[in-house]
């Protein structure tokens, strides 16, 4: 066996190349990319649209993420997926979609509401997730460490369930031989392209483009304003999304309870604060008559506090309604 052979190029397909059906082109299908948050999906993603793939129409280009997948994910609610999947079918033989974390999103059993299901995941070192977590959502690099070890786990179980054809790659092993990462990934897909196209498609394999990094990052923005009523009040908003911010309130060090930023205020509508619904209060009981106690608000999850954290409550303007 000669030393080429011999190299690990990090990818794992079931069944292999040389038994599956999969790898004879073309057959409708529909490919299914995901993996944990930060592993690299959006690069396989970008392969894949180079290749001429359609995963949708109205795309958030940075990450190549279709904007209705996303929506009927995040709703938690799964009863328009069928209606969905029936028009892609309608409209294109083979067609796909990205989305992270879809262990936690779509049971396993319903991978066979789709057409063909060619699942696809790729796997990162998880220290380096946890870094890019801390760098981008502003998460604690132990428990992103943590919480991306175990993410890793039930992926594989997930993927271990599938019964379907499935490619498992390593990020880092694809920037070591994006030649075999890129041959490998269009043969598992069924897709043919001519020596320019693989050009372009190779061009895709790259690590920190700037076009995501400069994206990439999660911006929190937010105040503690004051105290009315023994609340204490403020607002909260992640840019770029509707979605209410959910947030821990801290007297001394002690954690006093959760809270969403979720009140409509009209000066935020005002000031184009999201849609204006990131406002919070929240009953400070007894603390609130403890002129040295030192109050801070953190996004949960994260590291991100508040503008006015760590200040005490003597310093916070005190009022009545």
């Amino acid at each position: 066996m000669g030393s080429s052979a011999m190299l690990n190029k990090g990818a794992i397909a079931f069944p292999p190349a040389s038994m599956a059906a999969s790898n004879k082109p073309p057959q409708r299908r529909t490919l299914i990319v995901s993996g944990i948050a930060r592993s690299g999906t959006s690069m396989v993603a970008a392969v894949l649209r180079e290749a001429g793939i359609y995963l949708g129409e109205v795309i958030y280009d940075v990450v190549h993420e279709d904007a209705r997948i996303v929506q009927q994910f995040s709703s938690g609610n799964l009863a328009g997926l069928p209606d969905l999947i029936r028009t892609r079918n309608a409209q294109k033989e083979i067609w796909g979609f990205k989305i992270p974390n879809l262990h936690s999103l779509l049971p396993v059993r319903d991978l066979r509401l789709f057409r063909g299901p060619h699942l696809i995941v790729i796997y990162r070192d998880p220290v380096a997730i946890a870094v890019r977590e801390r760098l981008s959502e502003h998460v604690d690099e132990a428990r992103g460490l943590l919480t991306a070890s175990i993410a890793q786990t039930s992926m594989i179980e997930y993927v271990a369930r599938a019964g379907c054809p499935t490619l498992s790659l390593s990020y880092e092993k694809a920037l070591l031989f994006p030649n075999e990462f890129v041959d490998t990934l269009l043969t598992f897909c069924g897709i043919e392209c001519d020596s320019a196209q693989r050009q372009r498609i190779l061009r895709q394999v790259e690590p920190n483009k700037p076009s995501y990094l400069e994206q990439a990052n999660t911006a929190y923005v937010g105040k503690i304003e004051g105290i009315l009523d023994g609340r204490l009040y403020g607002w909260c908003h992640k840019s770029g999304w509707l979605q209410p911010v959910h947030l821990e309130v801290y007297a001394d060090e002690a954690l006093m309870g959760t809270i969403s930023a979720n009140r409509f205020r009209p000066d935020l509508a005002d000031a184009g604060i999201g849609n204006g619904n990131h406002g919070f209060f929240f009953d400070l009981g007894d603390v609130v008559k403890v002129p040295d106690c030192l109050m801070r608000v953190r996004v949960r999850d994260t590291v991100f506090d508040l503008e006015n954290s760590n200040k005490d409550i003597a310093s916070f303007t005190i009022g009545v309604s």
